[in-house]
């Protein structure tokens, strides 16, 4: 598939506060059947509302922003690990590989971080911005 199709098939975009946690000590070094069934690592995903009209932004290089207890933790342009944030979803679309017999509408996929995850521990207020896409807050209890 092209950039383009993708674009075209997606409803919404969203900003996502990704929770990760693992049952594993060192989840680092487990198998990766141990990551699979341990959701590779992922206890929950929480979004802000989706972005319809988002064919005129530039996914690349929208600012994203990270505050923790009010603090600002992250700030940066793009940043993510590809580049476009909409490789991931090209390249499973392009070839699936999990058997499911491709994407479905209504579907959510998440597609990587724009940050270093920040270790947290305790009470947290958690607020996730992308300029353009809108943010999301959590509160983490731990």
């Amino acid at each position: 598939y092209r950039r383009e199709e993708i674009l075209a098939a997606c409803a919404s975009v969203f900003t996502g506060i990704e929770l990760v946690a693992s049952r594993f000590a060192d989840a680092a070094n487990v198998p990766f059947l141990a990551r699979v069934a341990d959701n590779f690592n992922q206890a929950g995903y929480v979004v802000s509302e989706g972005k319809m009209d988002f064919s005129a932004l530039n996914l690349s290089t929208l600012r994203s922003r990270l505050w923790l207890n009010g603090t600002l933790a992250h700030d940066a342009l793009g940043g993510h690990q590809m580049g476009d944030p909409l490789i991931p979803v090209i390249a499973f679309a392009t070839k699936q590989g999990d058997h499911l017999h491709g994407l479905k509408s209504g579907q959510f996929i998440t597609t990587g971080t724009l940050n270093v995850p920040p270790l947290v521990s305790g009470r947290n207020e958690v607020i996730a911005e992308i300029e353009g896409l809108g943010e999301c807050r959590l509160m983490i209890d731990a």
